[in-house]
C-alpha cells in the first residue's frame, strides 16, 4: 500500500531503530493523520513547520539526550537567528508553549516505544501496535470508532495486518521486535486494498500490473522503449537458472529464475493489447533529454506485424518534441483539447499576448505579468548591467545599518569575492537551511572553532595562573590542555550533532595532539622573543582616519582578536587559522598581496584595531611597533604544525598602503552604491548562493563580464604589490 495513512505507520514503526531521528519524527508529526490531541494531554494548536525550525535550529539529529534540549525553553521563547541585516531585523520567534508541546509528544512517544520488550509472541506484539496505531494515528479496528479524517479501507487493511501476523504463533511463538517491525513493514508494503475499477467513467492512470484484468475504450501504454518495457532481464552471475531451478526442484527451496521474467512480461503485455476495445496507443522515444538515440520496444515490431497479419489498421505518427512544432500534428492542432496552462504556453512561443487568458483562468495573474516583465529584461542581449543584475542603486536604510554598526573585514573579503554573493548573505539574510541528520560530524569551519575555543581557554588559565608573570610554580600545561579539551568537546557535544562515535573520538585525540605539538611550539616562541599575551577575544571598534579616500574617512571598523601579544616596545596580534588542506593557498602566503586585492583584509583591520586597543590601554610608549600575525594551524602543510605570517605598518604605508586604501574604499562604495553583480571564480562550486545565481545565464553572464562597472572588480585579482 502506497497510502500515506501507510507510510505514517511505517514511520513510527521505524522511530525506536532510528533512535527517534529528527527528520523521520517531524516528517511523522506533519502528517494529516498524526493524533497530538491524544498524547500527552495537548489541546494547542500543533505547528509542524515552526517544530522543524526549532529542531534545526538546536541541532537535534536524534536520541532523546539530544530531544532533552527543547526543555530548556520551557520558561521562554525560541528566537531563531536573524535573517535579516535592515534596521528592522526579522526574527522568527517560536513559542515556549509549542515548544513545551513537541518536547510532551516526543517524551510520551520515547516512553510508548522503548516500553515495549525486546522479545514477546507475535499476539502480543500486535496487540500492542493496535493500541499505538490507534493513540498515535487514530486507527482501530472495525468494531471501534476510527478517528475522523482517518482513511477507513487502508486502516481496515493495516489492522488485518496485524492480525494476520498474529496468527504466526503457531509457527513460533517467540520473536524479536526488530524482526517483528521488519516483517510488519514487509506485508505492509505488499498489501493492497480491492478497489472495483470494473465500468467507471473517466481517465484511470495506472501501473501495467495493476490494469491486468480491466477493460477500456482507449489504452495509452507508454514507454514502449527497448530496456524499459521489456525491461533488461539478465540471468544472475554468481547463481544461473539452472542452478536455480536444481535448488526449487529437488531441495524445495522457492527461487524464482531470472529469465522467467521475459515470459511474464510478454502475458503482461498480451493482457494489455487485450484490454483495449476500440483504441491502443504505444508510445515510444526516438532520443532522450541529451539527444542520445533510443531503440523502440522489440514489442512494438511485433504488435504490427501481427495486426497486418490479421487485417487490422495500424499506424506509426511522429510526435515533434518541441511544443510549436506539435502544432502542425493531429490532435495537438485543437487548441480546444489543450488546457489553460498548455495554451498560455503555446501563445507565448508564438509571440502572442496570453494576458487575457492568464487572467481568466490563473489563480496568480498578477505573479504571471510580473515574471513576463522579469523575463523580457533578463533576456535582454546588452552589456550593460541590469537592475536584476544587482545593480539595486543606493538604499539608504542598509548603508546606514552597515556603515554605523562598523565595516566588518570578513564582510569586505564576501564582498571582495563576489558582490553577489555579498547581497545573498548580507543584504537578503539568506543562508542554507541546515539538516542535522545528515551531519556526519563537525565540518571544516566547526573544527577550527573547537580548536579556537580549547586556545582561547588555555591561555586564560595560563594568564590567571601567572604562567607569563612567572608567578607560576607548579602548573602542568599538558594537564591543563587536556581538562580544557574535555570541557569544550562536552559543551559542544550539548549543542550539536557528532556523527559517529569512534569517528567522534579520533577527531578529539588528533585535534589534541596537534594542539600539543602547536602550543609547545608557541611556548617556545614566546620565550625566544619575549612576547607575551595580555588579552583574548578582544572586541574593538575604531574610526577611521580622515584622511583615507572617500567613503572611507570617519567610518567605523569593527572587530575581535583573537589573542594580543605585547613585549616592552610591541604588540602583535594573533589570529589563528585552522587548515586542514594538504597545502597552502596562494593568498595565506603573501598577506601584503592579500589585503591588497581584497582576499585577506583582517590583517590591515587588525593593525588598525591594536592601534586603538593600545591608546584605550594608554599604552607605553605611546606608539608601539605593531604587527598582525597569522597563526597557520595545519597538521598537513611541509611546514606545519604551525607557521606564522606578519603583516606589519608597511603595509599601509607609501604605495602599497595607498594601493591597499583604494581597494578597501572601492568595495565600501560597492556597497555604499548597491553594486551587487555576479563575479564567477573557483569558489562558485561551493557557494551558498548558488542556487539562485544566474551564472549560467548566457545574457547575464554577458552583462556581468561585459559591463565597465565590472572591470575594476575583476582588475583586484591581478594586484601586485611588487609592480606598485
Amino acid at each position: 500500500m502506497q497510502f500515506p495513512l501507510t507510510k505514517a505507520v511505517i514511520l513510527l514503526l521505524n522511530l525506536p531503530a532510528k533512535d527517534f531521528l529528527r527528520g523521520q519524527v517531524i516528517d511523522l508529526l506533519s502528517s494529516p493523520y498524526f493524533q497530538p490531541q491524544d498524547i500527552a494531554g495537548e489541546r494547542s494548536l500543533p505547528r509542524p513547520e515552526l517544530w522543524d525550525l526549532a529542531t534545526r535550529e538546536l541541532a537535534i539529529c536524534k536520541g532523546a539526550a539530544e530531544w532533552r534540549r527543547l526543555r530548556r525553553y520551557n520558561q521562554h521563547d525560541l528566537t531563531l537567528r536573524q535573517i535579516s541585516a535592515d534596521d528592522e531585523p526579522h526574527v522568527i520567534r517560536i513559542a515556549a508553549k509549542q515548544l513545551t508541546s513537541l518536547a510532551n509528544i516526543v517524551e510520551t512517544s520515547v516512553a510508548d516505544l522503548t516500553q515495549l520488550p525486546a522479545q514477546a509472541s507475535w499476539l502480543e506484539y500486535a496487540v500492542a501496535w493496535k493500541s499505538l496505531l490507534k493513540k498515535y494515528l487514530g486507527i482501530a479496528p472495525a468494531t471501534e470508532t476510527t478517528a475522523r479524517g482517518v482513511d477507513t479501507e487502508p486502516g481496515a487493511e493495516i489492522i488485518a495486518v496485524l492480525d494476520q501476523l498474529a496468527g504466526l504463533d503457531r509457527v513460533e511463538n517467540r520473536v524479536a521486535l526488530n524482526d517483528f517491525a521488519h516483517t510488519f513493514q514487509h506485508w505492509l508494503e505488499r498489501s493492497s486494498v480491492t478497489e472495483d475499477r470494473r465500468n467507471r467513467d473517466g481517465v484511470m492512470v495506472l501501473s501495467a500490473t495493476a490494469a491486468r484484468g480491466l477493460s477500456f475504450r482507449a489504452l495509452f501504454v507508454l514507454g514502449m522503449n527497448e530496456g524499459v518495457f521489456p525491461r533488461t532481464i539478465r540471468e544472475d552471475a554468481f547463481l544461473r537458472d539452472r542452478d536455480r531451478e536444481v535448488l526449487e526442484r529437488d531441495l524445495g527451496y522457492k527461487v524464482s529464475q531470472k529469465l522467467a521474467a521475459f515470459d511474464e512480461e510478454k502475458l503482461l503485455f498480451t493482457l494489455l493489447v487485450g484490454a483495449a476495445r476500440e483504441r491502443l496507443y504505444c508510445s515510444f522515444q526516438r532520443s532522450d533529454d541529451s539527444g542520445r538515440v533510443l531503440a523502440p520496444s522489440w514489442y512494438v515490431e511485433e504488435l504490427n506485424r501481427a495486426l497486418h497479419g490479421n487485417g487490422r489498421p495500424s499506424e506509426t505518427i511522429g510526435i515533434p518534441r518541441g511544443i510549436t512544432e506539435k502544432t502542425a500534428t493531429p490532435p495537438f492542432d485543437r487548441q480546444d483539447l489543450l488546457l489553460p496552462a498548455e495554451l498560455a504556453i503555446r501563445l507565448t512561443l508564438e509571440a502572442q499576448d496570453p494576458t487575457a487568458l492568464i487572467e481568466a483562468c490563473a489563480a496568480l495573474p498578477n505573479l504571471y505579468k510580473q515574471g513576463r516583465k522579469v523575463v523580457a529584461e533578463v533576456d535582454q542581449s546588452s552589456d550593460r548591467l541590469l537592475g536584476y543584475d544587482g545593480m539595486v542603486g543606493e538604499f539608504d536604510n542598509y548603508w546606514k545599518h552597515f556603515s554605523e554598526r562598523g565595516l566588518s573585514p570578513t564582510a569586505l573579503e564576501t564582498y571582495a569575492r563576489c558582490p553577489f554573493q555579498f547581497f545573498a548573505r548580507h543584504v537578503l539574510g539568506l543562508e542554507p537551511l541546515d539538516r542535522p541528520e545528515e551531519v556526519l560530524g563537525p565540518s571544516p569551519a566547526e573544527r577550527g572553532e573547537i580548536g579556537h575555543e580549547i586556545l582561547n581557554s588555555f591561555y586564560r588559565a595560563l594568564i590567571d595562573g601567572g604562567y607569563f608573570d612567572g608567578k607560576a610554580t607548579t602548573l602542568d600545561v599538558e594537564n591543563t590542555l587536556l581538562t580544557i579539551a574535555a570541557h569544550v568537546f562536552a559543551d559542544y557535544e550539548k549543542d550539536n550533532p557528532v556523527g559517529y562515535p569512534l569517528a567522534w573520538e579520533s577527531l578529539k585525540d588528533d585535534l589534541v595532539q596537534l594542539l600539543c605539538q602547536v602550543i609547545a611550539q608557541d611556548l617556545r616562541e614566546l620565550t625566544q622573543s619575549g612576547f607575551a599575551p595580555v588579552n583574548l577575544e578582544t572586541g574593538v571598534t575604531a574610526r577611521l582616519p580622515n584622511d583615507w579616500p572617500e567613503p572611507l574617512n570617519g567610518l567605523a571598523i569593527r572587530g575581535r582578536m583573537d589573542r594580543i601579544d605585547r613585549n616592552d616596545t610591541a604588540l602583535r596580534v594573533i589570529d589563528y587559522k585552522f587548515k586542514f588542506g594538504a597545502k597552502p593557498a596562494t593568498q595565506d602566503t603573501n598577506l601584503l598581496r592579500a589585503a591588497l586585492r581584497g582576499e585577506r583584509l583582517q590583517p590591515p583591520f587588525y593593525y588598525m584595531l591594536a592601534q586603538r586597543w593600545a591608546e584605550e590601554q594608554h599604552f607605553k610608549p605611546s606608539r608601539p611597533a605593531i604587527e598582525a600575525v597569522f597563526y597557520y594551524i595545519a597538521a598537513r602543510w611541509a611546514e606545519g604544525p604551525l607557521l606564522s605570517t606578519s603583516y606589519g605598518s608597511a603595509g599601509l604605508t607609501d604605495e602599497i598602503g595607498t594601493a591597499t586604501k583604494q581597494t578597501l574604499a572601492y568595495l565600501v562604495d560597492g556597497v555604499r552604491q548597491g553594486r551587487f553583480f555576479l563575479n564567477r571564480g573557483e569558489y562558485c562550486g561551493h557557494c551558498d548562493a548558488a542556487a539562485i545565481c544566474r551564472k549560467n545565464h548566457p545574457p547575464s553572464l554577458w552583462r556581468a563580464d561585459n559591463d565597465p562597472v565590472t572591470e575594476p572588480h575583476r582588475a583586484l585579482r591581478a594586484k601586485d604589490p611588487e609592480k606598485l
